[in-house]
C-alpha cells in the first residue's frame, strides 16, 4: 500500500514538473518563436514618461539602438550616461535614435530616475516585460538592441558593450563620423567634441 501511494506521488510529481516546463514555454517566446539576426523588426507602440504613444516605425529611416532597463539594476545605472553621451548626443546628428524601455516599474520611480541621470532620449514603460524575450540573447537586463535604417535587427546582446554598438552603427552608416577628417567641416565638428 505505501509503495502504491509512493508510485502515485513520484507520478503526480512528474506530471505537474512537465506541466509547468510545458507552460513556461508557451508563456516565454523562445529564439525560435522570437527574432533572429537578419529579421525584420515588427513594429510596436509604448508610451514614454508623458502618456505620448510611440512606435517603432516612427524612426524608420534611422537606426535604432533599443535599451531594455530597469531602475533596479545596478547595471542599467551605470550604462544609462554612457548611452546618453556615447552613442545618442555623439550620434543623433547622423540619424541614430536610442529608445530605452523600461520593465514594468511605476511611472514615478522610472521620471525620478530619468531625471536623476538627466536622460534625453525617449524612454518608454512597457505593461508587462515578455516583449525583450523577442530578441535573441534575452534574459535580463540590461539588454541591447541595434535596429537599422530598413528596421532589420543587426545587433542584440545582453549587458552594455558599447565599442561593439558603435561598431555596429558605423558598419551600418558605411563610416565613422567621429573621426575627424582633416579639412572637412565634420573633422572641425569633431576636434570641439
Amino acid at each position: 500500500m505505501k509503495w502504491q501511494i509512493k508510485r502515485k506521488f513520484e507520478l503526480i510529481r512528474k506530471f505537474t514538473v512537465a506541466f509547468l516546463l510545458a507552460c513556461m514555454m508557451v508563456a516565454v517566446p523562445t529564439a525560435s518563436r522570437g527574432y533572429e539576426l537578419g529579421d525584420k523588426v515588427l513594429d510596436f507602440s509604448y508610451n514614454d514618461l508623458d502618456g505620448k504613444s510611440h512606435t517603432l516605425y516612427q524612426h524608420e529611416g534611422e537606426i535604432v539602438i533599443l535599451n531594455f532597463f530597469a531602475t533596479w539594476c545596478h547595471y542599467c545605472s551605470l550604462e544609462a550616461p554612457s548611452l546618453e553621451k556615447d552613442i545618442w548626443q555623439s550620434y543623433k546628428d547622423y540619424k541614430v535614435t536610442v529608445i530605452a524601455l523600461d520593465l514594468n516599474e511605476p511611472l514615478e520611480t522610472v521620471q525620478d530616475w530619468v531625471s536623476n541621470l538627466e536622460l534625453t532620449y525617449p524612454v518608454l514603460v512597457m505593461p508587462h516585460s515578455l516583449f525583450p524575450y523577442k530578441f535573441p540573447n534575452a534574459g535580463g537586463v540590461p539588454h541591447n538592441v541595434v535596429i537599422d535604417k530598413d528596421m532589420v535587427l543587426k545587433y542584440s546582446e545582453l549587458g552594455y558593450d558599447k565599442q561593439a554598438i558603435k561598431d555596429e552603427i558605423i558598419a551600418i552608416l558605411g563610416f565613422d563620423p567621429l573621426v575627424p577628417e582633416p579639412g572637412t567641416w565634420g573633422g572641425i565638428k569633431a576636434l570641439f567634441r
